[in-house]
């Protein structure tokens, strides 16, 4: 398995080579490319605020919502189709970002920010401004002050939301106390 995910309600899911796997009641149940995910290799998952499950799989993303896939791969702005890891911040006073949205670490293109309301892509990576410290990012977290941290191969960068809806880029190496 490739991950494992509890929901909200205690499901508990297994994402692997062959699909993703939940486990309630004392059942298994296996989902794959036949019941709507884009592959069946799944890396990542997430449960959003909305109730939304979104899968990330090595052919792009799929959110599952009121019993429909929705599917999303570079065609529709997605950075790139691997997706290593999904979140989703949490609503708060304390930053500028300016609506809902979810981001995906993405394999070989940095992270790409999927804005709910709008339904648009927005990616970043070694190249744009503000920039990643390198563009395999394997996991997102948020801190206290809203600021989003993305782990990659080469260090951490660390989103800062300014309050003109800019983001300031900080990156951390090991000359700062990484270990590697």
């Amino acid at each position: 398995a490739w991950f494992t995910y509890q929901t909200k309600d205690g499901t508990l899911w297994f994402g692997g080579d062959g699909g993703v796997s939940k486990y309630a009641l004392g059942k298994w149940e296996t989902f794959t490319d036949k019941e709507g995910l884009p592959g069946n290799t799944v890396l990542s998952m997430c449960e959003t605020s909305d109730g939304s499950l979104w899968f990330g799989t090595t052919v792009g993303v799929s959110r599952y919502r009121n019993g429909e896939y929705q599917t999303y791969d570079t065609r529709d702005g997605l950075g790139a189709n691997i997706v290593d890891c999904i979140f989703e911040p949490l609503p708060t006073t304390s930053t500028s970002r300016e609506s809902k949205a979810v981001w995906f670490g993405i394999r070989g293109n940095g992270v790409s920010q999927f804005d709910l309301g709008s339904k648009t892509w927005r990616t970043f990576n070694d190249t744009t401004s503000p920039r990643l410290s390198n563009n395999n990012v394997y996991s997102i977290k948020e801190d206290k002050q809203g600021r989003l941290y993305f782990l990659t191969n080469n260090g951490v960068t660390r989103f800062t939301f300014l309050g003109d809806g800019g983001i300031r880029s900080d990156i951390f190496t090991t000359e700062d106390g990484l270990p590697n």
